[in-house]
């Protein structure tokens, strides 16, 4: 498991725009309303209401419990800003999506000691799924359907591959090169070194109770990224991805005619969230099953997508497959059947299931201790002064009442399979 991104992820506006901690969780307390505070995205009634203090208990509590979703949406919408969200999941980008064209990769691809490979490599550890962008550079209908975005908001849950070359992979060269590339993350995460100190992505040691001895902190001297906790996730081996030139064949006949008589239809259709959640999930993927999966707690099977009715047509070339290691489905069919296996290995497996609570558990000590920072700041500057208690208030006002302060209090675009459309801020 590896240690919670809290640096350069957590997004907000600092009230001092040169603030050395932008982006960091540990250290921002203060911010800028995403919009002005006159603005119409926040219902004015509430935003132009002065607030009386000191604030009672039960409203302390109510205010602590919007900062934490505050937290949350800030990390986000931090996540919405990153590179690779931006452009990694784009083959037409220079620096976007990773793409290979060999069969194999040298299993000590990985092993050099440079920061170049170091960052390639740590875009692979603790990540769930590998999403295989096989051939799709001439094929323009994907514009206009499938955004790749849309799985790029799952930062940590899939890493984008492109695979290139004069044709398309067939199955058995899609489980070769990713048993291959599993191969070379593995390896050089038990080897790769961690930087030096004085480097900006040094974790100094911390002492640590050791079993067997557990009275008695000992310092651990943690060489590798495999001994800090960064591996290849449980199910990385086992099941992957793949977006072909089939993505958008089994989409509604309405929107297909619309695509073929305007080649575009944004301007025939309502821009709205619903629309662009409907769209996506007609988009049509593969689940491939590679068969690594000895280490899971039981096989992988796609029964559950054929007894109801959820699987499409394979129709791939070079797939000689029954449907036992193949399906085709739409997209939100496909992630939801992912996450169903994440949390069945969770259940089934001790050591997977202790890894998760861990970090779950990091993950509220930090919000917690962010929580407690921006309260200790308002209490010394005041709620209405301190842009987080600004906002959190309000919406605890609104809620009370059962309304909503801002547009996001009811529906985040993050929690959106189809956010495409970044938010301004």
């Amino acid at each position: 498991m590896a240690p919670f991104l809290r640096h350069y992820i957590f997004w907000a506006i600092p009230t001092d725009l040169s603030d050395k901690h932008l982006g960091d969780a540990d250290k921002l307390v203060d911010c800028d309303p995403r919009y002005g505070r006159d603005s119409d995205f926040y219902d004015q009634r509430y935003a132009q209401s002065p607030i009386a203090e000191p604030l009672s208990d039960n409203m302390v509590h109510l205010v602590r419990s919007q900062l934490v979703t505050l937290f949350y949406e800030s990390i986000a919408y931090g996540h919405l800003q990153t590179f690779d969200f931006k452009y990694g999941w784009y083959e037409y980008i220079g620096n976007g999506m990773r793409s290979y064209g060999q069969p194999r990769l040298h299993p000590r691809m990985f092993v050099p000691r440079n920061p170049s490979v170091r960052g390639h490599l740590l875009e692979y550890a603790d990540v769930q799924v590998a999403v295989y962008f096989d051939q799709l550079n001439d094929y323009s209908p994907f514009h206009e359907g499938f955004s790749s975005r849309t799985l790029g908001r799952f930062q940590q849950f899939a890493k984008p591959i492109g695979l290139t070359g004069s044709e398309p992979r067939d199955i058995k060269g899609i489980r070769e090169f990713h048993s291959s590339l599993c191969d070379v993350i593995s390896i050089g995460l038990s080897q790769q070194m961690l930087p030096k100190p004085g480097s900006p992505t040094y974790h100094p040691v911390q002492p640590c109770l050791q079993p067997g001895c557990p009275e008695q902190p000992q310092l651990i001297i943690r060489r590798t990224y495999k001994e800090q906790g960064q591996e290849m996730a449980h199910l990385f081996r086992a099941i992957v991805i793949i977006v072909d030139n089939q993505v958008i064949r089994y989409k509604e006949p309405e929107f297909l005619a619309l695509i073929r008589t305007t080649g575009c239809y944004e301007t025939r259709l309502p821009d709205t969230q619903g629309r662009r959640d409907w769209n996506v999930s007609q988009d049509a993927v593969l689940l491939f099953r590679t068969g690594d999966d000895a280490h899971l707690s039981s096989p992988i099977s796609f029964q559950s997508l054929y007894d109801p009715g959820k699987a499409l047509p394979v129709n791939r070339r070079n797939c000689d497959d029954d449907g036992t290691n193949v399906v085709r489905v739409n997209i939100d069919i496909a992630l939801e059947f992912i996450l169903d296996l994440i949390v069945r290995e969770r259940e089934a497996i001790p050591s997977v299931g202790l890894a998760a609570a861990t970090e779950y558990r990091q993950h509220l000590e930090v919000c917690e201790k962010w929580v407690d920072g921006v309260m200790d700041h308002a209490g010394r500057v005041g709620i209405d002064t301190n842009g987080f208690t600004w906002h959190a208030v309000r919406r605890a006002q609104a809620a009370q009442n059962g309304e909503a302060f801002d547009y996001y209090q009811i529906e985040p675009t993050w929690n959106h399979l189809g956010v495409i459309n970044l938010p301004s801020g």
